[in-house]
């Protein structure tokens, strides 16, 4: 997924007033890797069964983040620097040395 896709989604996500941002938001966690990122973790640390990997992502990339500075992480995603410290950040969160 180019720069330019992830811009026109995160914009999408952040303004759609229909289910058009829900599916960009789908669309932008999926296409940065970030849905796999989380079933695996969900998947290595324990209980998978039921899990939505796809919803839980989206649900926690519009909420405000306090290692974020209260940011919400969908904002981070315009950039691959910013995508990397989603990344980052969720698998501190997994290891338990979130902060």
């Amino acid at each position: 997924m180019n720069d330019a896709t992830i811009q026109t989604l995160v914009a999408v996500a952040l303004t759609a007033q229909d289910g058009s941002g829900e599916q960009a938001l789908r669309a932008l966690a999926d296409g940065c890797g970030l849905v796999a990122q989380v079933q695996t973790m969900v998947d290595e640390s324990g209980n998978p069964a039921g899990f939505d990997a796809s919803g839980w992502t989206c649900t926690w990339l519009m909420q405000s983040n306090p290692a974020l500075g209260g940011q919400r992480p969908v904002g981070y995603l315009t950039t691959q620097d910013g995508r990397d410290r989603i990344a980052n950040l969720l698998a501190t969160a997994q290891s338990g040395a979130y902060g």
